[in-house]
């Protein structure tokens, strides 16, 4: 198979060296931005991630960025779901059955199928050398073999073979380009606005309530109230919110080390509004149908209540969340 192809000392879903680094250099490159404009100490700090290692470890390595000037720096909690099937940081399709119904009927739609249909010969040629032709989930879509080849290219690993027949690069370009077509169909063009409420509603009610209220969170055990809140995630929570957000017509997958930062600015003129700035890996962007980059909350929350459905009971079909 082409998870067993090359074996190394890895466990599943671990984070690499080189993913640590990243997101090391991720940290540092926040406390050199924002340690001028506020304060960033570990007793300010809320950090969450999924019960998922990598997404963990990437969390751990973006904090050790950001504090590795501190002295004598304590430790940061990072909390996580008590349970990984409700978790607001992953769409949750096991828990949202009308999520579940809405994926089905995208890989049953005619561009999907048509899709599939086109690549027939490549996901062939890919089940023989790797040895998957009787795993559903790496013939349905390129997600998984993207996810292997991105792994293997980054680290500078050799492509399977099988007997002699080897995975070429154009394979490879073709899964990448496959594989970004999908993500945008998946959460930019197949029932946006719907599946992006079911995929992030909760996480973006949770976003909205910490802008809008943002002295009313308190952490555990110090009641202090924090001014930095860090949510690892995956590309599967990066692409919905990015899509909810209307950050770009297309956002395809997004790579590694992705991240959306909210900024909630207080103008020091008083007759000003508060507003909010959105980057997406570094880049300043305009939010929806805001009328600059420098988002009112005003029109932040229009923009929300004009695209974004809050009812994720109703709107999954369960009686209350986590049915």
């Amino acid at each position: 198979m082409c998870d067993s192809f090359g074996q190394g000392t890895c466990s599943v879903g671990q984070l690499t060296s080189l993913g640590f680094q990243q997101h090391l250099y991720l940290g540092q490159q926040i406390a050199q931005v924002y340690s001028n404009l506020i304060s960033i100490s570990p007793n300010l700090v809320y950090a969450r991630s999924t019960n998922v290692i990598r997404a963990r470890q990437s969390c751990e390595a973006l904090l050790a960025g950001v504090f590795e000037n501190t002295p004598f720096l304590q430790p940061i909690p990072i909390f996580a779901a008590v349970d990984s099937d409700f978790d607001i940081l992953e769409p949750m399709s096991s828990r949202c059955p009308n999520l579940a119904k809405l994926m089905n009927d995208m890989r049953s739609s005619a561009p999907w199928i048509e899709h599939i249909a086109n690549r027939t010969k490549l996901l062939n040629q890919l089940a023989e050398i790797c040895q998957t032709g009787d795993l559903p989930d790496w013939n349905s879509d390129f997600d998984h073999y993207s996810d292997n080849f991105h792994t293997r290219v980054c680290h500078g690993k050799d492509l399977p073979c099988n007997k002699g027949n080897c995975v070429t690069q154009d394979m490879v370009d073709q899964v990448f380009a496959a594989a970004e077509w999908e993500w945008d169909y998946r959460y930019f063009a197949f029932e946006r606005f719907k599946k992006v409420s079911m995929d992030m509603g909760p996480l973006l009610s949770v976003i909205w309530d910490r802008v809008k209220n943002p002295n009313g969170f308190q952490l555990p055990r110090t009641n202090n109230t924090p001014n930095v809140f860090v949510y690892a995630g995956h590309d599967d929570t990066i692409a919905p919110l990015a899509s909810a957000l209307n950050i770009s017509s297309t956002v395809g997958w997004p790579p590694y080390a992705s991240n959306i930062i909210f900024e909630l600015w207080s103008p020091t003129d008083k007759s000003k509004q508060k507003f909010l700035r959105v980057l997406y890996n570094g880049a300043v962007q305009q939010i929806g149908s805001c009328q600059s980059t420098e988002c009112t909350l005003a029109d932040f929350e229009r923009y929300f209540d004009q695209n974004i459905d809050f009812n994720y009971s109703e709107l999954c079909g369960l009686q209350k969340p986590g049915s």
